[in-house]
């Protein structure tokens, strides 16, 4: 699987397309002046039709989740700085993109993956309970310095804050193909969420030197923003197989029964496998651009809830 693409065409406009700012400026849908008024730079308010889209995309990206098999959490923001460091953020580190709580050695969590993980810290699972698999709604905080570059996307693209639906899941490795099973999984259903959302994609099949510390293999897949004229990362999913298991504890085994009790036999450490079901504001960008009519309109996909899919902006 590289370089797969969901469609075979872009977008194809006979009127010239609009960027996501230009249309959230006629019809008052994201207020980036007030935002920075408020928090600074790289904040922003979802208004109006744009504030009940997000709620109707977290809404569909969890029931299409849970329709898979995947049990719907809701997770803490607030986390052990420990945790997220077990998790291979380095929230320590000077570079880090996660915020910091003064006084507690505690941050906000960067993605819902890493309470996700977390929430396994030192756990045996009995082999027969594995597949675990696990969607989480969560903010995510990143402090995005060094991001500035040109040809960076700026605006609701890289934020401090953001919502995001987040599929992680933990496998066993009896045969080594337990998780890169669960990962294209995961990528299939990023392709399914995305293709009924009307958007046109590609997936990419990242390089080695593309990865973080984590993860033994990592798809990334862009969506087309016909204002923009370019791909942009809508979301990504990785393999980190026994990396985060190892430092955070979580091991599996055969169940044996004891004089009182089930125990582990032959314990190995669980695989892990995350990825984005759904990046909220990268997600209302490529459908702003992409749905876009040339009377200033635009039809949302019917997959949306039936209250928010259509939004006549004339």
């Amino acid at each position: 699987m590289t370089n797969d693409t969901l469609t075979l065409f872009l977008s194809d406009f006979n009127f010239p397309a609009l960027d996501y700012r230009e249309i959230s400026k006629r019809h008052n849908l994201i207020d980036f002046q007030s935002a920075a008024k408020c928090s600074g730079e790289r904040s922003y308010y979802l208004k109006r039709e744009a504030a009940l889209l997000e709620i109707s995309l977290v809404q569909y990206a969890m029931n299409k989740a849970v329709e898979k098999g995947f049990i719907p959490v809701i997770t803490p923001d607030i986390i052990n700085t420990d945790i997220a460091d077990r998790c291979g953020f380095q929230p320590r580190s000077h570079s880090t993109q996660m915020y910091s709580l003064a006084n507690e050695d505690k941050c906000l969590s960067a993605t819902a993956e890493i309470p996700l993980a977390g929430m396994y810290l030192d756990e045996k699972i009995f082999l027969h309970d594995l597949p675990i698999k696990l969607v989480a709604f969560g903010r995510c905080f990143r402090v995005e310095t060094g991001n500035r570059g040109k040809g960076r996307i700026t605006g609701l693209y890289r934020v401090h804050q953001f919502s995001k639906v987040e599929l992680f899941g933990l496998t066993a490795n009896e045969d080594g193909t337990e998780s890169e099973a669960l990962l294209n999984e995961i990528v299939s259903l990023q392709k399914e969420i995305h293709t009924e959302l009307g958007l046109h994609c590609r997936v990419l099949d990242m390089p080695t030197t593309q990865l973080g510390a984590t993860a033994y293999r990592k798809y990334d897949i862009e969506a087309w923003m016909p204002g923009l004229k370019r791909y942009g990362e809508v979301t990504s999913a990785s393999n980190c197989t026994d990396y985060q298991s190892q430092r955070l504890n979580i091991i599996y085994g055969k169940a044996a029964f004891g004089h009182k009790k089930k125990k582990l036999i032959d314990p190995k450490y669980v695989h892990t496998v995350n990825g984005t079901a759904c990046a909220i504001p990268r997600t209302i960008i490529a459908l702003l651009e992409t749905h876009q009519k040339e009377d200033g309109s635009f039809a949302l996909p019917d997959v949306l809830s039936t209250s928010f899919r259509s939004i006549n902006t004339a």
